[in-house]
């Protein structure tokens, strides 16, 4: 069970209202709904899958802790979707987001990172006019 300041409010009965709880990091202000940072990450962990040709990329992103402006610790990512889980718990435990936004939002960044792709990312295909082009290398 979890406890929140707007339980109440939330649709979710596993949830009890504490008055006093404060989220770890101030609460931003633009939209909670999608998650913004579900949607970057979402899409990034695809576009890192197609890339590799793999969802066990073996990723390491730096970071900083406690709230401190130097980078100074490193989180590992063996799998794509170790990435996304990670992604929406935090946002979840900072007190940022509620965990629907998080998922919708890795599920939007997903189909948009399918999408370009699907038709944007294809391979080149060279007609036999593309060699003469100047500055084209």
């Amino acid at each position: 069970m979890t406890a929140i300041q707007h339980a109440d409010i939330d649709g979710n009965p596993d949830t009890t209202v504490d008055a006093t709880w404060t989220p770890l990091l101030t609460t931003p202000n633009h939209p909670e709904y999608p998650a913004a940072h579900g949607c970057l990450t979402g899409a990034e962990s695809d576009v890192l899958t197609a890339i590799l040709h793999t969802r066990h990329i073996q990723v390491d992103y730096p970071g900083a802790v406690g709230g401190a402006s130097t980078l100074t610790a490193t989180r590992h990512y063996a799998t794509a979707n170790d990435l996304r889980r990670e992604i929406v718990n935090a946002r979840v435990w900072a007190g940022l987001h509620y965990r629907n936004s998080g998922q919708v939002g890795v599920e939007l960044g997903r189909a948009v990172a399918r999408y370009a792709l699907d038709h944007y990312f294809q391979p080149r295909h060279h007609g036999k006019h593309d060699d003469n082009r100047q500055g084209d290398h």
